[in-house]
């Protein structure tokens, strides 16, 4: 089964209710300027990123327990946020990447913001050929400012705002690593 992305709602919210469910060493919250990479096939792990407002919200997921969230700052410059997804995807050991998940990002209105998105979405497809690379619509005037993923269980959730803390640790013992950009 592919990838799930929810867009707000109640299955954005399950999507982090069952992360904050797990124990706090198999989910991390990315902070902004860094990625986490989760790798655990055999257990549930949760990654997830509150306020990204203006930042780039990036989910890159490789197959099943094995992806990366990032949170980088605002740039109005693509080209570096898609230097973010291939920090990514190298980290994740490379291809072939089943999809590539974009949020928030905010750097103008109307045509600035569509050029925007038109050109990292198709250099990362370039970059990641056969990967599912979309950037869902956000409410109007809003952004998808949170986002939760569950590596394992294939599931991505935007919300624009965060229900709570998802504070965890992480390691790499339970298959979530840390990287900055």
């Amino acid at each position: 089964m592919p990838f799930q992305v929810f867009r707000g709602g109640n299955a954005a919210a399950l999507v982090y209710g069952r992360g904050i469910g797990l124990n706090g060493q198999r989910r991390y919250d990315v902070g902004m300027g860094g990625f986490a990479v989760a790798n655990n096939v055999n257990n549930a792990t949760a990654l997830g990123t509150s306020g990204a407002g203006p930042c780039q919200i990036i989910v890159v997921h490789k197959a099943a327990g094995h992806g990366a969230l990032g949170h980088y700052a605002a740039d109005p410059d693509p080209t570096k946020i898609v230097q973010g997804v291939n920090d990514m995807v190298q980290q994740l050991g490379g291809g072939p990447i089943a999809g590539v998940v974009f949020g928030a990002g905010q750097v103008g209105d109307g045509r600035a913001q569509l050029n925007y998105e038109l050109v990292i979405v198709a250099q990362v497809r370039s970059m990641c050929q056969g990967a599912r690379v979309i950037w869902p619509t956000a409410p109007v005037d809003d952004v998808w400012g949170c986002c939760y993923y569950l590596p394992l269980a294939e599931e991505i959730g935007f919300l624009d705002m965060s229900p709570g803390g998802f504070a965890g640790m992480g390691n790499a013992t339970n298959g979530i690593t840390i990287h900055s950009y």
